[in-house]
C-alpha cells in the first residue's frame, strides 16, 4: 500500500470510528451490537494508532 493509500485509509478509519461513536452514544444498541462495534472501533484504534507510529518515525527521522 503507498503513503497516500495509506493516509487516506486513515481518514476514512477516523470517520468510521467517529460514526460508531456516534452509535455507541445513543444507548439504543443490544449487547451484541454494541459489543460488535466496540471489537470494530478497537481494531480501528489499533490500525490508526499504527499509521500515527509510522508517521511519528517519518518525521523524527527528517528531524535528523
Amino acid at each position: 500500500m503507498n503513503e497516500e493509500n495509506k493516509y487516506a485509509n486513515f481518514e476514512s478509519d477516523i470517520k468510521t470510528l467517529e460514526t460508531i461513536i456516534s452509535e455507541l452514544e445513543k444507548e439504543e444498541l443490544s449487547l451484541s451490537q454494541t459489543m460488535e462495534l466496540y471489537e470494530k472501533g478497537k481494531l480501528l484504534i489499533e490500525k490508526c494508532n499504527k499509521v500515527l507510529d509510522e508517521a511519528r518515525l517519518v518525521i523524527k527521522e527528517h528531524e535528523n
